[in-house]
C-alpha cells in the first residue's frame, strides 16, 4: 500500500477495497480487515468520497470489511478516532497489537486479537496509514492440541497473551481466563511464571518447575 503514488488516483480506492476484500476472502481465521488512512493522503478526493462505502463521514478512506455477522459487509470502523490519534502519534511507526477480547462472530462467542501495522510512504517512510485485523485466536488452541498429540515429550503447553490471558492450553476450558487464576501446575512458582510473561523474562521461565 505504501506504493499507492504508482496507481492512477482514481483507481486507488478500489483497488485498496479489493486487496482488503481478497485478504479477508482467503483468511477464515481474519473476523475483520481494514485500512485507515490519514485525511486526503490516499488521492486527495475526501470531499468528492463522502457517502461513498468505506469513507467516513468528511470522505477520509477507511474501509472496513467484517464477517461479525456471518457474512463479508462493510461497516463503520469502530476504533476509527482511536487509530487516527495512534497515526499521528509518535507510536505511529510501531505495530499496534492488543491483549485478546471476547468478540461476537455469527453469533457466537469467541476471543479475538487486533494486529495493525503502519502504512508508510515508499520514498520517504512517512506513515500515512494503518492496516489491522481482528484474528479470532482458536488456531492457537488447536495448534497446543496437535502439539501435544505429535510430540509424546511435551505433556503440557499453554500459550499466553502478554498480560497472562490463555490463549491455548492442555485443558480448554481454562482459554479465557488468566495465568494466576487457574494455572495451579505451577505452584508456589505462579507469581513467577506470570511475571514471565508479563516481562517476557525467559531466564525466569527456566527456573520454572514443570509438574
Amino acid at each position: 500500500m505504501g506504493e499507492y503514488a504508482s496507481v492512477p488516483v482514481r483507481d486507488r480506492r478500489d483497488r485498496y477495497d479489493n486487496m482488503l476484500l481478497a485478504t479477508l476472502n482467503n483468511n477464515p481465521n481474519f473476523v475483520s480487515i481494514f485500512s485507515i488512512w490519514k485525511p486526503n493522503i490516499l488521492d486527495g478526493m475526501d470531499a468528492s468520497s463522502i457517502g461513498r462505502p468505506g469513507s467516513t463521514a468528511t470522505g477520509q478512506y477507511a474501509m472496513t470489511y467484517t464477517r461479525e455477522n456471518g457474512k463479508i459487509q462493510v461497516i463503520k470502523n469502530p476504533f476509527l478516532d482511536e487509530i487516527n490519534e495512534w497515526i499521528n502519534s509518535p507510536n505511529a511507526l510501531k505495530d499496534k497489537v492488543d491483549h485478546p477480547i471476547s468478540y461476537k462472530v455469527d453469533g457466537n462467542d469467541v476471543f479475538v486479537i487486533r494486529i495493525g501495522v503502519p502504512i508508510t510512504r515508499t520514498t520517504t517512510d512517512e506513515v500515512v496509514g494503518h492496516l489491522a485485523i481482528l484474528l479470532d485466536i482458536s488456531a492457537a488452541q488447536a495448534a497446543v492440541t496437535k502439539t501435544i498429540n505429535d510430540y509424546i515429550e511435551i505433556s503440557q503447553m499453554s500459550i499466553y497473551s502478554g498480560n497472562g490471558f490463555i490463549m491455548g492450553n492442555l485443558r480448554p476450558e481454562r482459554v479465557g481466563k488468566m495465568l494466576t487464576e487457574v494455572e495451579a501446575l505451577y505452584g508456589v512458582y505462579q507469581k513467577d511464571a506470570n511475571q514471565a510473561v508479563l516481562t517476557a523474562n525467559h531466564s525466569v521461565v527456566q527456573a520454572i518447575r514443570i509438574l
